[in-house]
């Protein structure tokens, strides 16, 4: 099997670990990557050394104690961070998510079955090659997501591994191995030990992967437990078959997966699950408008960007394409909308030609009656019954003063 490709600053940590007397090896996401052609996006490391020992080696360059109480340290060369754990076991999970304890091992064995899918149990050094004692290779090439040993153990170790492994199989395009698989519908429950925050992380990476639709699909259970109003009838299983002819984008992916809910659900929902308030805004705001009748005209097209706004319609005519809703108006609406832009169409009050100031030079004082001749001009250029030019505008709001008193 072709070598792996090492960065300087991985040769340089390895050596001189090596030249210490201690094991090291790469290990986890990096290995995977490389082991399905992609190049890694960081690197972590383990080895026999102690923290303490690894400190020792690497004392010339910048060092966190990330989690030095469960063996990590992360060293940090020409700006690159490295994590180098310790090998290590674990003692009981209590909380369904951390260790009680760690033991330091010296054998590689023992710290690759601890991990949680076999994709993600390989280690690598130069010297020896590929250790991959559970069978992750194989996997890889099959494209499967299994777990290390008996699934209901490592799911019961750590809750999060459930989302995880929906996570993987979706970035990844794998699907989940069915003893895993069984194991995950059984120990759904186990997520509502986890936080929202590191549900709504997995949540979000799950969505934008390319097997996002097929995910979805096959484990609406498992994420009904935490979002419990999730629309799960016969339409639901038709809609989120769009989620991957959407962007990776995690507004338009969440928002189609909300399609059957309201919008008070929606925000409920993602308030509990912690997101940020312009994803709630942006997402609830989609569900308000999904059923909405945006029009076949150039005039409608600018009342609706008007009402809500460019970014609104491109969204929501995007969810309508991956829904399949109406494709020949859906098509017709997006070429509006782009002539509307292209032509730089009045579509809020701040396009139009005249203000306050203009209506208060021809005569008007008062400042609501100034506020409702505005909203007027603004509503007649809209439809467009006036173009949105400085001298008719100016024309046009005369008419109305004279025509009030």
């Amino acid at each position: 099997m072709k070598p792996m490709y090492l960065p300087d600053e991985i040769k340089t940590i390895m050596s001189s670990l090596s030249d210490g007397g201690f094991e090291n090896y790469v290990v986890g996401g990096c290995v995977r990557d490389h082991l399905m052609g992609n190049t890694p996006n960081d690197y972590d490391m383990t080895t026999n050394a102690l923290p303490e020992q690894v400190k020792d080696c690497l004392g010339e360059y910048r060092i966190i104690d990330t989690g030095i109480k469960h063996g990590t340290v992360t060293v940090i060369i020409n700006g690159m961070p490295v994590e180098i754990t310790t090998f290590r076991t674990d003692g009981d999970y209590k909380d369904n998510r951390h260790p009680d304890s760690v033991s330091f091992t010296g054998n590689i064995k023992d710290d690759l079955s601890r991990r949680d899918f076999t994709v993600n149990a390989v280690a690598y050094a130069p010297q020896t090659g590929f250790v991959d004692l559970f069978g992750g290779r194989d996997d890889i090439e099959k494209k499967l997501i299994r777990c290390v040993g008996d699934p209901d153990k490592r799911f019961n170790e750590d809750g999060l591994r459930i989302l995880r492994a929906m996570r993987f199989a979706s970035q990844l395009g794998f699907i989940i191995e069915p003893e895993t698989s069984k194991s995950i519908h059984k120990n759904r429950e186990l997520l509502k030990n986890i936080s929202s925050e590191r549900i709504l992380s997995e949540l979000y990476k799950l969505l934008c992967g390319e097997g996002a639709s097929y995910i979805i699909s096959d484990y609406a259970d498992v994420i009904k437990i935490f979002i419990p109003s999730l629309s799960t009838d016969e339409r639901f299983y038709e809609t989120v078959k769009g989620i991957n002819r959407l962007p990776a984008d995690k507004i338009l992916r969440t928002s189609l997966l909300f399609d059957g809910m309201s919008k008070e659900h929606c925000t409920e929902a993602l308030r509990f699950l912690r997101a940020d308030k312009k994803t709630i805004k942006a997402v609830s705001e989609l569900s308000e408008i999904r059923d909405a009748d945006v029009g076949t005209t150039r005039q409608e097209i600018r009342r609706f960007v008007s009402d809500n706004s460019f970014t609104a319609l491109e969204r929501l005519i995007a969810l309508r394409r991956a829904k399949g809703t109406e494709p020949q108006k859906t098509d017709l609406a997006e070429k509006l909308m782009e002539e509307v832009r292209a032509d730089g169409d009045c579509v809020s009050l701040a396009d139009l030609k005249i203000n306050g100031r203009d209506i208060k030079k021809l005569g008007e004082s008062d400042g609501v009656r100034i506020g409702e001749i505005i909203e007027r001009i603004y509503g007649l250029v809209l439809d467009g019954s006036l173009k949105n030019e400085r001298e008719i505008l100016i024309a046009a709001a005369s008419e109305i003063i004279r025509k009030s008193f």
